[in-house]
């Protein structure tokens, strides 16, 4: 289990070995790359369907819609032609493959392109536990400091979402989110830690005694 799965590079290569595997996260982009990488299998992917879709998407002609007014003029993450091009891309997957198997397959190098073109480089400014089932080893890498990621990522997150313009606020076009993690504060972190480790493995899990780290 990777619970704060992210990039889901962790369940990325833990599914390559060919174990079971379960991705949690918060973030609608990692919700997007966990559809595409953790719960698509290669082998059941209607591969004449996906060429057909990405020759298509790939040949759309750019249009100006809300990627290019937030994130190329009012800030400067993409140059103009970069931002047309995702705007008219987002457009058609929204507009062909919402809720279709494809949609995550389609959406994910989307979001991967989108980060090779970023002007900026880095970030852009607890999941839930109990449902979940045992497992023999979970991977934890929490927030680690003080801001939400929903702000670090939001480029991501509305490409994802994709539920602008009206969500952004601020001249760097950030989105609003949940209340910020209990995780990265000195406050928080430990009770919330105890918490997760509780829920996942009751009293095989013991902090150590060393600060911010902990192990089985």
């Amino acid at each position: 289990m990777d619970l704060f799965t992210g990039t889901t590079r962790a369940a990325q290569e833990w599914k390559r070995r060919r174990a079971e595997v379960w991705a949690v996260d918060l973030a609608r982009y990692a919700e997007v790359l966990g559809g595409c990488y953790i719960a698509t299998d290669a082998d059941r992917v209607d591969r004449a369907a996906l060429g057909e879709a990405l020759s298509h998407l790939d040949n759309l002609p750019g249009t100006d819609g809300c990627v290019t007014a937030t994130f190329s003029r009012d800030a400067r993450f993409f140059q103009p032609h970069n931002a047309q091009r995702i705007d008219a891309i987002r457009d058609e997957i929204q507009r062909h493959w919402a809720g279709d198997p494809l949609e995550a397959v389609l959406l994910t190098p989307l979001l991967e392109a989108a980060d090779r073109v970023d002007s900026t480089t880095g970030p852009h400014g607890v999941p839930q536990a109990p449902a979940l089932p045992e497992v023999d080893l979970a991977y934890l890498d929490p927030p680690y400091n003080q801001h939400r990621y929903f702000t670090n990522y939001h480029v991501s997150e509305t490409l994802a979402a994709w539920d602008a313009p009206a969500s952004t606020t601020g001249r760097h076009g950030g989105r609003p989110g949940p209340r910020r993690s209990a995780g990265p504060s000195t406050r928080g972190a430990t009770s919330a830690l105890r918490s997760v480790f509780t829920t996942l493995g009751g009293k095989r899990w013991a902090p150590c005694r060393t600060r911010a780290t902990w192990s089985t």
